[in-house]
């Protein structure tokens, strides 16, 4: 809260821009309150509403308290920018899965949108060891997933083009 509050004195009147990834429930509204300034945006990295997508990832379930809290953040912090973050093709999630994620998404009226493929970083367990997941990557950077458990390369590949109309329409 000190940081927010120094980021907000020091930026009063000048052009500059904060971004903050959280998991948005985690949000108290005191904290809301201070992000109420246009130099403030907060990434809401869900990635994905497909219980079975989060839970290979270990992340937790988007549900009512992701909804409240973005509502309040809406309420509270009115001029503080959302941007909405989605992942296609993750080990678990299907393109039905995708686009109910997008869908809900798109509802929640976010300023931008970032939604990136699937990474099999080296170091994180999809990376490691991507046949446990179902999966084939990219051997070499930036190790995108080429397909999963649940999405073709074909899908995949749909996915992306999907994502790229949907970034043109949200960017007009």
């Amino acid at each position: 809260r000190r940081l927010l509050r120094r980021l907000g004195a020091m930026s009063r009147g000048r052009w500059c821009n904060y971004c903050f990834q959280t998991w948005v429930p985690r949000l108290d509204d005191e904290t809301l309150r201070l992000l109420d300034r246009e130099q403030f945006k907060i990434a809401a990295g869900v990635e994905s509403l497909n219980p079975a997508a989060l839970a290979a990832l270990h992340r937790p379930l988007v549900g009512e308290n992701v909804n409240s809290a973005l509502g309040r953040l809406r309420a509270l912090a009115p001029r503080c920018r959302l941007e909405m973050q989605l992942v296609y093709g993750l080990p678990g999630d299907t393109p039905a899965g995708f686009r109910a994620s997008l869908g809900w998404a798109l509802a929640q009226e976010p300023d931008l949108f970032f939604m990136p493929r699937a990474l099999a970083l080296p170091g994180a367990d999809l990376g490691r060891d991507p046949a446990r997941f179902g999966a084939a990557a990219e051997a070499g950077p930036p190790h995108r997933l080429l397909s999963s458990s649940g999405f073709t390369a074909a899908e995949v590949e749909a996915a992306e083009e999907l994502v790229f109309r949907v970034g043109a329409l949200a960017s007009e």
